[in-house]
C-alpha cells in the first residue's frame, strides 16, 4: 500500500484496512513485525525523497518462513545431493588409481616374496621391495663376480699348463675377460713361498699361507706393472705373471728382471721376511709360446 503524511491510504492492494500509522515508520526504510487478525506479518517500508510517501509491502511471516524453507531444504538437498555424488565420483576415481597400485603390490609380493604389512602404506613397501631387489641384485653380482674370477683363474692356469692350445679358445678366453696385449713380446715370471719356512703354529698356518701369497702377489704385480701390462693367477702352489712389454735384448733383459726380484725381495724381506723363490723365462714372440715360457 502507499501512505502519505497524513496517513491516508493513496493506493493499496486489498480493501482491508491493516491499521498502519505514518508516525510509527519514523526511518527512511525499514523492517518491522505486527500482529493482524491473530496473524504475524512482517511489514517492509521506504519512503519517497520527492514526496515522503511510504510505500509499505505487508506479508504473512509465515508465508516469508516457508519460502525461506523451502530454499533452505532445496539447499540441502542439493548440498547433500553434491556430497553423495561427489563421494561416489571420488570413491570411483580412488578405486580406479588403486588398482594398478594393488597389483603392482601384488605382483612384488608374489615375485619378490615379501608380504604387504599393513601398518605401513604402499608407498614405503615399495620402497622396501627396491631396495631388497637392490640388495639381492648387488649380492648376486658379487658372486658373478668371485665365479668369473675362479674361472678367469682356472682358464689362465690351464692356459699355462699348454691346456688351451687351439687359437679359437684363446680368443674365446680373451674376449671373455677383456684381456689385450701391447706387444707380441711376453715372459712368464713365478714366485714360489716356502711355506715350510713360515714361522706358525697349525692353527693359523693356512692363514699365514694364505696372507703371504697376498702380499707376494700385490707387490710384485705392483713393481711389475710400473714397467709392463701384467695378468697374475695362481697355479698350484705358485703365484704366476704373464708379463707383456716391449722387447729387451741381450744383458738389458736379464738385468732388468735381477733388478725386479732385488727390489721385491729387499722390499719384502725387510717388511714382512716371508722367504721365496722366483724364476723368470725367457723372452717369447708369440703368444702361443706362453705355456712354453711357464714351463722354463
Amino acid at each position: 500500500l502507499l501512505l502519505d503524511e497524513r496517513n491516508r491510504v493513496l493506493a493499496s492492494t486489498t480493501k482491508e484496512p491493516m491499521g498502519l500509522v505514518y508516525g510509527d515508520l519514523q526511518a527512511k526504510e525499514g523492517i518491522l513485525h505486527m500482529e493482524h487478525n491473530g496473524q504475524s506479518m512482517t511489514v517492509a517500508y521506504t519512503t519517497s525523497t520527492i514526496t515522503n510517501w511510504k510505500y509499505i509491502s505487508v506479508i504473512p511471516t509465515k508465508a516469508i518462513r516457508e519460502k525461506s524453507d523451502y530454499v533452505r531444504n532445496l539447499t540441502l538437498s542439493g548440498l547433500l545431493l553434491s556430497l553423495l555424488l561427489g563421494g561416489g565420483l571420488t570413491f570411483f576415481l580412488i578405486r580406479k588409481q588403486y588398482n594398478p597400485l594393488k597389483s603392482l603390490i601384488n605382483g612384488i609380493g608374489k615375485f619378490e616374496g615379501l608380504m604387504f604389512d599393513r601398518k605401513i602404506n604402499e608407498f614405503e613397501f615399495i620402497q622396501r621391495a627396491i631396495q631388497h631387489s637392490y640388495r639381492e641384485k648387488e649380492a648376486i653380482a658379487q658372486i658373478v663376480k668371485q665365479q668369473k674370477s675362479l674361472l678367469k683363474s682356472n682358464d689362465l692356469t690351464r692356459w699355462l699348463k699348454g691346456q688351451l692350445d687351439a687359437p679359437e679358445l684363446l680368443e674365446e678366453m680373451f674376449s671373455a675377460y677383456g684381456i689385450r696385449f701391447v706387444s707380441e713380446c711376453f715372459w712368464v715370471m713365478v714366485f714360489y713361498i716356502d711355506e715350510k719356512a713360515l714361522i706358525a703354529s697349525d692353527s693359523t698356518y693356512k692363514d699365514e699361507v694364505k696372507l703371504a701369497r697376498f702380499i707376494i702377489s700385490n707387490t710384485a704385480l705392483e713393481v711389475l706393472s710400473e714397467q709392463f701390462e701384467v695378468i697374475a693367477t695362481e697355479v698350484d702352489d705358485r703365484i704366476a705373471f704373464i708379463v707383456n712389454g716391449q722387447e729387451l735384448r741381450g744383458e738389458r733383459e736379464k738385468e732388468n728382471f735381477v733388478q725386479i726380484e732385488k727390489k721385491l725381495r729387499t722390499f719384502i724381506g725387510t717388511n714382512y721376511r716371508i722367504p721365496f723363490k722366483s724364476s723368470v723365462s725367457q723372452a717369447k714372440k708369440d703368444v702361443h709360446a706362453i705355456p712354453e715360457a711357464y714351463k722354463e
